[in-house]
C-alpha cells in the first residue's frame, strides 16, 4: 500500500497547480457556510456519532449499532466515524472557545469534509490512469462544483459519502485490470472502497454485480482468464468483507443482528414507502429526478459522450459503457423500490460526471482550432462555477432552468431563516411553533417546537416546500392542502422558490 501512496504524493508533485485548484474546488464551498444550514437528519447523525464514540470508549461493542428501528437500517458505520471524530474535535475546542452554534456544526463537520476531499483527490489520480488528464480535471470539476451533489456532499448524510465510496471502488477495480503494475494494490484499494461502501448504507451491495460484469467484459476470455477472474472476484469480496467486519465493532460482537438489520432496510427499502407501509411504485420518479436537477451544460455532455463514442480510446470505450450501463441498472434497481427520496439517486451522478467530462473532451477534440477549444473549456468551466456560487450555499434549492420549478424539493434549509424571522417576535421564547422538520426548527428557535401533529396548540405553524407532490393518503399532503386557501404570515424564497411558509397557529388564532 505504501506503494500506492508514494505513486499519489509523485502524482501530485508533478501536478501540483491542477491538484490544489482541484482541491480549492471542493473545499472552498464546503467549509464556507458549513455550519450556516442545519437539514433532515443531521442532528440524528450528529447523536447516532456521538453515541457510536461513547460506547467504542466503554467497549459496549454491540451499541456500536446505532439504528432508528433496531431490526431495519442503514449501517451508517463511516459516517459514524467521521462524525464522531467531528463530535470530539467541538468538544475539545470548546474547552478553550466559546463559540456559535454555527461553529459547533461546522467543526463536527470537518471530518467528514477533510475525508470527502481525500476521496476526491484519489478519484482524479484513479481517472487519470484509466482516461486522458483533461477528462479526469473536467470530471472531477464536476464532481466539486455540481450544485445538486455539492449540496448533499456538505451535509452529515449518507449518499453523498456512499456515491464516491462506489464509484472510487469501480475506478480502482478497473486499474486492477488494465495496469500492469501494481495489480495487486489496486484491487486492495478497490475493495477496501467497496467495503467502506458497504459500511455506509444498504444500497452500495448493489456494486457486487457490477464487479464479474466488468471482468466479463474487460478481458478476453478463455478457460484460464476465467478462473483467474473468478479468483479476483472471491479475493475482492473477502478484502472488502474483512474490511466490514473490522471496522464496524458491532459485527465483532452481534454480527447475526447486524446483518439482519441490513437486509430488514432493504426489505423496508423495497416494500414500503415513506410515511406510507405499502408499496407504491412510480415508474418515473427518478427519470424526474435526473431531468429536474441535472444541469443543462451536465445533459448536453452525457449526450455528446455517447455522440463522439467512436472517437475514444478502447479502454475509455468501455468504461464509458460501464458507466452508461451502471447509471440505466441503478435508476431501475431504485425505481422497483417502494421507498423514494431524491437524493437516493445521488451514486448515479459519478458517472453522470464521467460521461460528461468524456463529452466535454470529445467536443474540444473535434475543435481544430487551439484558441477557440480553449475559450470553450474556459466557458464550460465558468458556467459550473456561475451556476454554484450564483445559489451559495442554498445549493440543494438548484434545479434545472430549462424546467419548471420541480413540486417537491428541499431537505430543511431555509427552516433557519424561518426561525430568525419567528425571532423578531414579541416574546419569541415563549411561543408554540408547530412546524415540518422539528428537530431543524428546535436548532435555531428559541421557543417550544412541536410536530405538525400539534397545530391546534400553535401559535404559528411551519410548512414547507417538501411537504408537496407527495402521494394522496401521505398526511403531510393533506395537512398542506388544508392551508391552500390560507394567506401566510410569511413566506421563505430559496432561489426565487417558495420554500417555506409560516401561518399563524390555532392557539394565536383562538387568542384575537
Amino acid at each position: 500500500m505504501n506503494v500506492i501512496v508514494r505513486q499519489i504524493l509523485t502524482f501530485v508533485r508533478k501536478n501540483k497547480s491542477l491538484t490544489a485548484i482541484l482541491l480549492l474546488m471542493w473545499f472552498i464551498p464546503r467549509i464556507f457556510s458549513a455550519g450556516s444550514i442545519l437539514t433532515a437528519d443531521e442532528s440524528t447523525w450528529i447523536e447516532r456519532s456521538t453515541n457510536f464514540m461513547r460506547a467504542i470508549s466503554k467497549l459496549e461493542l454491540k451499541n456500536t449499532r446505532q439504528f432508528r428501528i433496531a431490526e431495519a437500517s442503514h449501517p451508517g458505520v463511516t459516517l459514524m466515524w467521521a462524525g464522531g471524530t467531528g463530535v470530539i474535535l467541538e468538544r475539545a475546542t470548546s474547552s478553550f472557545f466559546n463559540y456559535s452554534s454555527e461553529t459547533r456544526l461546522f467543526l463536527i463537520k470537518l471530518p467528514l469534509i477533510i475525508i470527502g476531499g481525500m476521496l476526491f483527490l484519489l478519484i482524479f489520480f484513479g481517472l487519470t490512469k484509466i482516461v486522458d488528464k483533461r477528462v479526469a480535471f473536467f470530471t472531477s470539476s464536476f464532481l466539486a462544483l455540481d450544485p445538486f451533489f455539492l449540496g448533499y456532499s456538505r451535509l452529515l448524510h449518507l449518499d453523498a459519502m456512499l456515491s464516491m465510496f462506489m464509484f472510487a471502488s469501480i475506478i480502482f477495480f478497473l486499474l486492477a485490470l488494465n495496469q500492469k503494475d501494481h495489480i495487486n494494490y489496486y484491487l486492495k484499494i478497490s475493495a477496501v472502497l467497496g467495503g467502506l461502501a458497504f459500511l455506509t448504507k444498504v444500497p452500495a451491495f448493489a456494486i457486487i454485480p457490477i464487479i464479474p460484469l466488468i471482468l466479463i467484459f474487460i478481458t478476453k476470455f478463455n478457460k484460464q482468464r476465467i478462473i483467474y477472474s473468478f479468483r479476483l472476484f472471491l479475493r475482492w469480496i473477502a478484502i472488502s468483507a474483512v474490511t466490514f467486519v473490522i471496522l464496524w465493532p458491532a459485527m465483532w460482537v452481534t454480527p447475526k443482528e447486524s446483518l439482519q438489520s441490513l437486509f430488514g432496510a432493504a426489505r423496508i427499502g423495497l416494500t414500503e414507502a415513506h410515511n406510507i407501509s405499502e408499496y407504491i411504485l412510480d415508474p418515473y420518479y427518478y427519470v424526474n429526478t435526473f431531468k429536474n436537477f441535472s444541469s443543462p451544460i451536465v445533459m448536453f455532455l452525457v449526450l455528446s459522450s455517447v455522440i463522439f463514442l467512436k472517437k475514444k480510446k478502447l479502454l475509455e470505450t468501455k468504461s464509458l459503457l460501464i458507466s452508461l450501463f451502471f447509471i440505466i441498472y441503478f435508476i431501475v434497481g431504485m425505481t422497483l423500490g417502494a421507498k423514494k427520496g431524491l437524493r437516493y439517486i445521488l451514486p448515479i451522478y459519478p458517472h453522470l460526471f464521467f460521461l460528461s467530462g468524456l463529452g466535454l473532451n470529445g467536443i474540444l477534440n473535434a475543435i481544430k482550432n487551439k484558441r477557440i477549444a480553449l475559450l470553450v473549456a474556459l466557458i464550460a468551466m465558468i458556467i459550473i462555477i456561475f451556476q454554484t456560487v450564483n445559489i451559495h450555499p442554498y445549493y440543494l434549492a438548484y434545479y434545472n432552468p430549462l424546467v419548471e420549478p420541480p413540486v417537491k424539493m428541499g431537505f430543511g434549509e431555509g427552516i433557519e431563516l424561518a426561525a430568525k424571522y419567528l425571532e423578531t417576535k414579541e416574546k419569541p421564547e415563549d411561543l408554540i411553533v408547530s412546524s415540518w422538520y422539528p428537530d431543524v426548527m428546535a436548532t435555531y428557535f428559541p421557543g417550544t417546537i412541536l410536530g405538525l401533529d400539534s397545530i391546534d396548540k400553535a401559535d404559528y405553524v411551519v410548512l414547507y416546500r417538501g411537504m408537496k407532490g407527495r402521494a394522496e393518503i401521505d398526511p403531510a399532503t393533506r395537512i398542506i392542502n388544508s392551508y391552500e386557501t390560507m394567506i401566510p404570515d410569511k413566506t421563505i424564497y430559496l432561489n426565487n422558490l417558495e420554500y417555506v411558509w409560516i401561518y399563524e397557529g390555532g392557539r394565536n388564532i383562538k387568542s384575537k
